[in-house]
């Protein structure tokens, strides 16, 4: 079964198996039927937890801002995280 993954996650390689995959994961646990956006979410968190450099998480928190944005919530928690995330990487990088 072929899933339509947001570009958001897409960009970050994120492909139709892993979404089914997490999305069973989820229900199980769960013992109910799962939102997708509860499963975008979800692999958003999964991504976060494994990327390897600030400016990984600020793509990330940028995107995951972006995602509570067209849901119609708060998103300024992610957009001072991805910011934060940015400002690590250009201190990292001995330019700040």
């Amino acid at each position: 079964m072929a899933v339509s993954i947001p570009e958001e996650l897409r960009a970050f390689g994120i492909t139709s198996k892993e979404f089914v995959e997490k999305k069973r994961g989820l229900a199980k646990s769960a013992e109910t039927e799962v939102n997708d956006n509860d499963v975008i979410w979800e692999l958003f968190q999964d991504l976060t937890k494994k990327a390897l450099s600030y400016e990984m998480l600020q793509m990330l928190f940028w995107n995951m801002a972006i995602f509570k944005d067209k849901l119609g919530q708060n998103s300024f928690e992610y957009q001072q995280k991805s910011h934060k995330s940015r400002l690590l990487d250009l201190e990292q990088k001995g330019k700040t």
